[in-house]
């Protein structure tokens, strides 16, 4: 545990100094003349004293392209490389932080038996679901296979698709709870539909398998049959797919619940898991699977950063939130060294760290542009009305749909219904104007981005660390998921040694 809290301690000492990056609003960047307090002195100086700043960008891209570049005159080049010093990815090691590869060779280790590959399900998901759902369950199946678990719990288990690729493919009982009765019901109509889908597939299959095929030039005459489905053939996601309407806390009772939904069945070493946990239902997870002694294993992916609430800071939009319904916890943070720090993010941090730095640097997904016009309108609207801070005015995504900023002021002053005339010459200088302050906010941009996946790093190991107090050795930070495609890409896995052991 010392080597984590080494880590975390090390994470800390970065962010620090780099907090007020992370912790304003680009809203108030122009207001609040934020390039002064959130850009490092030596990147400020030489974007104002180089003859071109589309250079220095470009010379960022490159870095990042080339991957670790020494030698380097550029002072935001070399933020990024500190930075970078701090992402799970550079974390990695045989201890705590492991790859998909290496949590498989552990659980081999374990005699887990042959790792079955998921098959991936196009229909009736997009990609990224599809995706997640194909790596997750195989995840999944390995872990529960390797702690010989009975049963499956899905936590925020939303559609079903997971549970529902888990019965069919693998053969596992599942359990889905979800405090949402729509999509309790949804998760059920879906395990139908995907029964069928996959019923057909494998009918397809067998048809295709089951034609003589005359040398490498042949081709089929005849289309295969269509397949149809008997409500009494669905039978796979009916006996082995649950549902249950409930919202989780740490003392929900869901041993009961399993026995509930499988009465005829021997329950043992039952296996938690979550895809993409929102907010504070991750801090449940752990907390659930740490005090219930039925639960023998853990996977989970949480998301949804800036929507936990947080012990030691209050969160500016819960001011009236009666405190009485943290009595079983806050999200962060969880493990008792931050705690004995009194340590706290805030919402705007831990916004920034929900950022996708793999979008943003490898596929130049930049969004600067919309973030710049937000921040000179306030600028505007405040030379023009009051305006109360605890009152924001919000336009949304209204930047994406206009082609000038003299367009978006006159759409966002209707939007707001705002009682003043825009005059356009007033705007077209303002926006003139502030070239040198859009260069700044495209700084400030990317130091957001180089200090996320750094954000991110902080809450995850909190979480691993907060197992390890518990007493679970076995607990790990996993990457399992490609990060351009699901960005939320770290699962953590526990399993719980003892138990296991005994029933190899």
């Amino acid at each position: 545990m010392e080597h984590i809290q080494r880590t975390i301690d090390n994470i800390i000492d970065f962010i620090t100094p780099n907090i007020d990056c992370v912790s304003t609003h680009t809203v108030h960047f122009m207001v609040e003349k934020l390039w002064e307090t959130t850009i490092p002195k030596p990147i400020l100086n030489q974007i104002n004293t180089s003859p071109s700043f589309d250079n220095l960008i470009e010379e960022l891209w490159d870095a990042r392209k080339k991957g670790n570049v020494s030698n380097t005159n550029s002072e935001l080049v070399k933020f990024f490389q500190v930075a970078d010093q701090f992402r799970l990815t550079s974390l990695m090691n045989d201890d705590y932080i492991i790859s998909i590869e290496e949590l498989f060779k552990k659980l081999q280790g374990r005699n887990c038996g042959q790792i079955i590959e998921s098959a991936k399900v196009k229909q009736h998901m997009s990609e990224k679901k599809s995706y997640e759902v194909k790596v997750m369950s195989q995840v999944v199946a390995a872990v529960t296979s390797t702690c010989n678990s009975s049963h499956i719990i899905d936590l925020g288990g939303g559609q079903g698709y997971l549970s529902s690729i888990l019965a069919l493919q693998h053969g596992k009982k599942t359990l889905s709870l979800d405090y949402n009765q729509v999509n309790t019901h949804g998760a059920a109509v879906r395990s139908k539909k995907l029964e069928k889908l996959w019923i057909r597939s494998q009918k397809r299959q067998e048809s295709h398998a089951s034609v003589e095929h005359h040398g490498k030039n042949w081709k089929r005459k005849n289309k295969a049959p269509v397949c149809t489905i008997k409500e009494e053939e669905l039978v796979v996601c009916k006996e082995h797919c649950k549902q249950i309407t409930h919202f989780v806390t740490p003392d929900s009772d869901i041993s009961s619940m399993l026995s509930t939904a499988y009465p005829l069945d021997s329950l043992h070493n039952i296996c938690l898991i979550g895809l993409h946990t929102c907010g504070d239902l991750s801090a449940t997870t752990l907390r659930l699977f740490s005090k219930c002694p039925s639960l023998e294993c853990l996977v989970q992916v949480g998301c949804c950063y800036h929507l936990m609430e947080e012990e030691f800071v209050k969160s500016p939009f819960w001011k009236d939130v009666d405190t009485s319904l943290y009595e079983h916890g806050y999200g962060f943070p969880l493990s008792e060294h931050l705690r004995r720090k009194k340590f706290f993010l805030g919402r705007n941090v831990r916004m920034s760290g929900t950022q996708s730095p793999e979008r943003v640097m490898d596929l130049k997904q930049t969004q600067t542009l919309p973030l710049f016009y937000r921040a000179l309108l306030e600028k505007y609207l405040r030379s023009k009305v009051t305006i109360n801070d605890e009152d924001p005015k919000v336009v949304g995504r209204l930047a994406t749909k206009c082609s000038s900023f003299e367009e978006y002021v006159h759409r966002a002053v209707k939007k707001l219904e705002l009682d003043f005339e825009v005059d356009d010459t007033e705007i077209s200088q303002l926006f003139e104007s502030h070239q040198r302050e859009y260069q700044y906010l495209q700084i400030y941009y990317f130091l957001k981005t180089a200090l996320a996946p750094v954000i991110e790093a902080l809450i995850v190991l909190d979480r691993v660390l907060y197992l390890r107090e518990q007493g679970l050795p076995e607990s790990y930070v996993v990457q399992i998921f490609d990060p351009l495609i699901s960005p939320r890409c770290y699962a953590v896995v526990s399993m719980k040694p003892t138990s296991a052991r005994q029933n190899e």
